[in-house]
């Protein structure tokens, strides 16, 4: 053992799961800002919160990286498909004439 503890890779827009529940109840929470503290807004409730990276790490059970899909039964955290959006837009406004 090199002494050195391991540094999590995070990144913005991952939603990672910490031990304890927020006192809304959540225990999901997406990554906002990473640096020497980590920027992090509660899923359930939308606080947001600074943490230093230090005791992040040590909180951290699961990460659930942006890239795989994040809660697609709920729909959180999923991204629509460029010029999508603009066509269900303009759905909407065909519509409504």
């Amino acid at each position: 053992m090199t002494g050195r503890p391991k540094v999590a890779d995070l990144r913005p827009g991952d939603v990672v799961r910490l031990r304890k529940a927020h006192p809304c109840g959540g225990f999901w929470w997406l990554v906002n800002r990473v640096g020497g503290d980590i920027g992090l807004r509660c899923e359930t409730c939308g606080h947001y919160v600074m943490v230093p990276r230090f005791r992040i790490e040590r909180r951290i059970r699961e990460i659930v990286r942006a890239a795989e899909n994040w809660g697609s039964d709920t729909g959180v955290g999923q991204a629509e498909p460029a010029g999508e959006s603009d066509a269900k837009a303009q759905g909407r406004k065909e519509q409504a004439q």
